[in-house]
């Protein structure tokens, strides 16, 4: 969860008054996020140094109090300490919901066609007399850092260059440049002379900030390059996702910022525009304001409304819900009017309707979170306060008590079992490919195969490795011994999960079946004998015994020839209750090499599922 912090002075100075430490953990409670920790700068960095304390940085080190505030991963709006205390600030109705308003255009952004293979989008915006101090110049460039590792998914989606728009002038464009034609001062390179072609990212490669970023764009023939106009010359104002140019940098002095997102994805790149503008408009000359820009594209994209669009877009999101489903979901019975006041709190807006059983709920540019009504209702129980819900509702009629389901208590004693028994647990994925599950294992789908009634497939699978759900827990197994063969032998594995069949009685026409699975790997020999011996072990924990004349239930095995995922000759059928349950035997080579893995092992499975009956 991301986390911000800041002076307990400063935070304390924008909230308007003095808190104590219990006092600022309950309205962050109230509030639904969390006090993390009460810390300091020199704290913190012992506790990172440990023994390699350095005594002159930490002699630069404050000893000021530090609040460090947890924050749900979806509230893009609180990344700071501005869109944290404005929002806190709104729940305690100490203030308004900022009005946030757009100006026409000045400025144009022109996108080249030569940009739309690599990074095809970018949004733009300006802030106007902007006032920088220390600490709100420090939060600006923190908040890029948190959106870019949050929503952007480390740049990967969206990233943001800021400029100091009084050092770059129009026209502005965005393309993409072939490698050999670049030539910038890097930011933070002065003094060291202009960066050329593919020397960029060799240059900054093995950098311990930038270097996780080099890889998104070091692939292709041509980079994304955001160009202004310096003295006339078309001057590189970004190089994106890497970095800036030092020309352009914003220092504490810059008053006009020109800040563009460039984006794999259009969505998220408005809305890591909105969260820096709304957060840090508040610094402008008219409070509240941000200037628009005209971005051109060379055609018509998917997500975007014409080829010309204007951004940011601080258009509302609409929401229509009744007040029924709001205090039932809750467990609470209040009106229509206090509804909407408690929405205002979550810097929401909402109207009633004129028989007042619903409400209209606009969503600002900052609430990116709210995707569904009940996120709209979640927020309406956060205000009303969670304790106060249980002081509102009625106690349930029926009172009842959770407990573990018995098929699911059956499962973890054998897995205790069989741990007990020196198996590891193996842990693997429900879905594989068709090939894993086949053809790497001499099984074949249809009628009178090994896999009679076919295998359940994916429609669209995404990755491809994950095409059909697992049939059988070999493939899994397979997979696992493959990337452990450099393990100390021997290996011995096992797994109580599910799989899937196809069932044609079945309403779904597929059902899960439990499965217990170990293998053991051992050198040169493969180890049936050890496998065999778990089969009796879990038989008899089972508390089945042998089939015999007075025991006609229990287990018992035959010759098996029907799988070919076994050796010949060295494979069984297990049975129980006068019905086949598994099998178990001596993996065939063919499969041992189709998987990578150079030596022999045996390998059990059965069906759990008839056991349930005799233990619930």
């Amino acid at each position: 969860m991301p986390i911000v912090q800041c002076s307990s002075r400063t935070l304390f100075k924008r909230l308007g008054r003095t808190f104590t430490e219990a006092e600022f953990t309950d309205l962050c409670f109230a509030f639904g996020i969390e006090l993390d920790d009460v810390t300091s700068e020199k704290e913190m960095y012992l506790r990172e140094a440990k023994e390699n304390v350095n005594k002159e940085i930490l002699a630069t080190k404050s000893d000021e109090e530090v609040y460090k505030i947890e924050l749900p991963a979806n509230r893009y709006d609180l990344l700071c300490v501005e869109g944290l205390t404005t929002a806190l600030l709104v729940f305690m109705e100490k203030m308004k919901t900022p009005q946030y308003k757009i100006t026409a255009p000045k400025l144009k952004m022109t996108v080249d066609k030569s940009i739309l293979p690599i990074r095809p989008y970018v949004v733009c915006a300006v802030l106007r007399n902007v006032q920088f101090t220390e600490e709100n110049y420090k939060s600006f460039i923190d908040l890029q850092e948190k959106l870019h590792h949050n929503i952007a998914r480390k740049r990967t989606l969206v990233s943001v260059g800021t400029h100091d728009l009084d050092t770059v002038s129009a026209p502005f464009s965005y393309e993409g440049t072939p490698k050999q034609d670049i030539d910038f001062l890097p930011l933070a390179h002065a003094g060291r002379g202009n960066l050329q072609g593919p020397k960029i990212t060799e240059y900054y490669a093995n950098d311990k900030h930038i270097g996780q970023y080099v890889p998104l764009i070091s692939g292709g023939d041509a980079f994304p390059v955001v160009y202004g106009n310096v003295d006339g010359k078309k001057t590189t104002m970004s190089l994106p996702p890497i970095i800036n140019s030092e020309h352009s940098k914003i220092t504490l002095n810059t008053k006009n910022v020109f800040i563009e997102a460039t984006a794999k994805d259009f969505l998220k790149a408005n809305i890591v525009l909105n969260m820096i503008v709304t957060a840090f408009s508040e610094y402008c000359g008219d409070q509240f304001s941000v200037e628009a820009v005209e971005v051109e594209y060379p055609e018509k994209l998917p997500w975007l409304a014409d080829k010309t669009i204007v951004t940011p877009n601080f258009d509302h999101r609409q929401f229509d819900l009744t007040v029924e489903y709001i205090n039932k979901s809750i467990g609470i019975d209040i009106g229509c009017e206090e509804i909407c006041l408690l929405l205002e709190k979550m810097l929401l807006s909402a109207s009633p309707s004129e028989d007042k059983k619903s409400i209209t709920v606009q969503v600002p540019c900052t609430r990116a979170d709210i995707l569904h009504n009940c996120d709209v209702m979640e927020d309406v129980a956060i205000a009303y306060g969670y304790k106060n819900i249980l002081k509102s509702c009625q106690p349930p009629k029926t009172l009842s008590y959770g407990k573990q389901q018995p098929r699911e208590a059956l499962r973890t004693l054998m897995r205790m079992e069989l741990a007990s028994a020196g198996y590891t647990e193996m842990m693997t994925f429900s879905l594989c490919t068709h090939d894993e599950a086949c053809k790497n294992l001499n099984r074949e789908e249809g009628q009178g195969k090994f896999y009679a009634d076919g295998l359940v497939t994916l429609g669209k699978p995404c990755p491809v490795e994950f095409e059909i759900c697992r049939p059988s827990l070999l493939p899994g197994t397979m997979k696992t011994l493959a990337h452990s063969k450099g393990q100390p032998q021997p290996l011995q594995l096992y797994e109580v999960t599910d799989v899937v069949v196809r069932d044609p009685a079945h309403r779904l026409g597929a059902k899960n079946l439990t499965r217990v699975c170990a293998v053991r790997a051992e050198g040169k020999t493969a180890g049936f004998s050890e496998v065999h011996g778990l089969f009796e072990f879990t038989m008899a924990r089972l508390e089945i015994k042998p089939k015999s004349e007075k025991n006609p239930n229990g287990y018992y095995w035959q010759a098996g020839t029907g799988d070919d995922a076994f050796y010949p000759g060295w494979q069984v059928d297990l049975f129980c209750f006068n019905t086949k349950i598994g099998s178990m035997g001596i993996i065939h080579p063919k499969c041992l090499k189709a998987f990578g893995i150079p030596f022999p092992c045996s390998y059990m499975e059965y069906d759990l599922d008839p056991f349930f009956a005799k233990t619930a």
